[in-house]
């Protein structure tokens, strides 16, 4: 059961969920999703899915990271979208209603203008800084904040393009 791991400014999509985890997050502080979001996707009947973690920052400045959003929408044909937001906190005490990206509204309005129309769309606080997707035993998405006890691939250093496996893909540079 391969766990893949992107970082900032990265994203994976595969055609087929089924024993993979799609994941950003674990590792250094640096990596956890802080002000910046997971933009997740996932189709119901094929079980395609996409993971991109998105820099704090207004989205509609940053060709770059729309371009990816595109092409990984493209690659998965959503019926469902998540996006998990970096929430603010003091101490130990987060407040998971506000995302800390003051641009957070604009990523949310790109995200639905690339969605289908059926495609049902929700926001979720990361209060771990974690965010993840798998396929739970009847097919359905199971979306998650807490890091696996088992060892993770890591895509930091992976080129964008086509992935090991046919129909993997990597997008963007991990920042």
């Amino acid at each position: 059961m391969p766990i893949y791991n992107v970082f900032m400014g990265q994203g994976v999509s595969v055609p087929n969920l089924g024993a993979n985890t799609l994941i950003t997050g674990p590792g250094a502080a640096k990596d956890t999703i802080q002000s910046c979001a997971a933009v997740i996707l996932f189709n119901t009947g094929s079980h395609a899915a996409g993971l991109f973690h998105f820099p704090a920052g207004n989205i509609l400045t940053d060709g770059v990271s729309r371009a990816n959003l595109i092409s990984m929408s493209g690659a998965v044909v959503p019926d469902q979208a998540y996006i998990a937001y970096g929430v603010q906190g003091i101490g130990h005490v987060h407040n998971p209603v506000t995302a800390t990206d003051p641009y957070a509204t604009n990523l949310l309005s790109f995200v639905v203008g690339l969605l289908p129309f059926e495609c049902r769309l929700r926001g979720m606080p990361a209060p771990t800084g974690i965010a993840s997707i798998s396929l739970a035993a009847n097919g359905s998405a199971t979306i998650g904040s807490t890091r696996p006890a088992v060892a993770l691939t890591s895509l930091r250093a992976v080129a964008a393009g086509n992935y090991h496996a046919a129909g993997y893909r990597v997008y963007g540079t991990a920042r």
